[in-house]
């Protein structure tokens, strides 16, 4: 097996932004062992580095939370907003930072109302959207 390939598996937590470690591969075996990982982090587990980069990108996503005027106008102020759009009454931008990975903040306004999720920096205009109205319809019907 190649370096390149022994340094893709790797010790993860699941739910976690990091990785605990990278495993290596001597002599057919995976050190340090997962037991012993285990025994100092709880449920650690042994994957691919690009299986702990999808979970680490999910963990650190959150779900459209309503925001005030005053929040959305901050952040929107703070440093020159990413793939600011508008259209259809709304508008959204993400911040230029990432949080984690490709995993930024995002921030909706629909008509006088605000929104704020984290997710990955390639989504469309389109589908922030798309989320903003379907919590907002689901408000809505509560």
């Amino acid at each position: 097996m190649s370096a390149a390939a022994q340094q893709e598996m790797v010790f993860y937590v699941p739910g976690s932004l990091w990785l605990v470690d990278f495993a290596r591969l001597i002599d057919g075996q995976y050190l340090p062992s997962l037991e012993a990982m285990q025994a100092n982090f709880p449920g650690c587990e042994l994957m691919s580095y690009d299986e702990a980069s999808q979970a680490m990108n999910d963990a650190a996503k959150q779900p459209v939370t309503r925001i005030t005027r005053e929040e959305y106008d901050d952040k929107l102020c703070v440093m020159p907003p990413l793939d600011w759009r508008g259209g259809d009454s709304g508008e959204s931008f993400k911040l230029c930072e990432m949080y984690s990975g490709n995993i930024t903040d995002i921030y909706a306004r629909l008509g006088n109302e605000y929104f704020r999720l984290r997710d990955h920096v390639t989504l469309t205009h389109g589908d922030i959207m798309q989320r903003v109205k379907e919590v907002q319809g689901k408000e809505t019907q509560e």
